[in-house]
């Protein structure tokens, strides 16, 4: 008997690639899923389509709800789902590969993995794609510091992919940890504040090389849109990701904590002193929660133990002059 995999679509005026994309997952050759569209709201006739597809293919699921944006929509599909694992695909996305699932499946039955994770194509507006391809891993973790290194050396730098969509979880440990995506309003970038605290849950994962699934640059998506963001919406993230950390009483160390928040937060600044998105370098903010733990924790002593002089002290600044207290 095949175990169920839900595949959650988060559906919100996309009636052009709706049918593409479901048409995608449909035809895949496991055929034991549980497909949840989650139409958001929609002010197009995407709804319609969702009721359509739900129609010809016994396998569908449709929730029709109130816009709430894609969190909401996803964390809908999160209650709904009964497959033991739990895949993600974007309404305007597709998957390439119809054995992807199969595949995934294969290497989850070699050793019972907590999460899978694997590659993409980008597929740009004049219809060329692009691979973004990892290298084929396996990790076991056997203490909360081995993930917090993990995280540091490998997520962070972008080593395994960021998005929600090249994963595939468990479904068990996102309810028993009540692991839900944060409102895109109040928190920048709810994929990676989830899958920072699963991976705090995992003992096992996998690094594939396979690129099956195929993300659809278009006018107007949500991923392609610059967000201009300020400060403080780090500090959502942060106070989000160690609030679920220390409501299931994970024993993280604030010494991990502290890296954690060091070497995050410079990447992200970095990458945003070089993109200019729309919010001066210096403004103050009002450091809450978890965020201000973590800032007052930070030494320039530190920094250099771990980094060295001029990178220690070069990290220690640019947060310093990030949050500007």
């Amino acid at each position: 008997m095949q175990e169920r995999i839900s595949v959650i679509v988060p559906v919100y005026n996309v009636e052009k690639y709706l049918f593409k994309c479901v048409r995608s997952i449909c035809e895949q050759t496991y055929e034991q899923l549980e497909i949840i569209l989650v139409d958001d709201g929609s002010t197009d006739e995407s709804g319609r389509v969702c009721d359509e597809l739900a129609g010809q293919d016994r396998r569908i699921k449709v929730i029709h709800k109130e816009n709430a944006g894609v969190s909401g929509a996803r964390n809908s599909g999160i209650d709904s789902a009964t497959g033991e694992y739990i895949l993600f695909c974007d309404s305007d996305d597709y998957i390439s590969d119809q054995t992807m699932v199969q595949k995934l499946m294969d290497i989850m039955h070699q050793h019972q993995y907590d999460l899978i994770s694997f590659g993409y194509q980008r597929e740009n507006l004049n219809g060329k794609k692009e691979r973004t391809e990892f290298s084929e891993c396996e990790r076991h973790f056997d203490r909360l510091h081995d993930v917090t290194e993990f995280i540091i050396n490998n997520f962070i730098e972008y080593r395994i992919a960021w998005e929600t969509w090249t994963k595939m979880y468990r479904r068990k440990i996102i309810t028993e940890h009540h692991l839900r995506f944060e409102d895109t309003s109040k928190v920048l970038a709810e994929d990676v504040c989830f899958e920072l605290n699963y991976l705090y849950y995992c003992k096992s994962i996998y690094e594939s090389s396979l690129t099956p699934y195929c993300y659809v640059r278009r006018d107007g998506s949500l991923t392609l849109g610059i967000l201009k963001t300020s400060p403080a919406a780090y500090v959502n993230l942060i106070n989000c990701v160690y609030g679920n950390l220390e409501e299931n009483k994970v024993p993280i160390s604030q010494e991990d904590m502290t890296i954690l928040f060091t070497v995050w937060l410079n990447r992200e600044i970095s990458l945003f002193e070089k993109k200019g998105r729309g919010y001066k370098i210096n403004s103050p903010v009002c450091l809450t929660g978890k965020a201000e733990e973590l800032y007052s924790a930070m030494k320039l002593k530190d920094c250099i133990k771990n980094w060295g002089l001029k990178h220690g002290f070069v990290k220690y600044v640019r947060v310093k002059r990030f949050f500007h207290r």
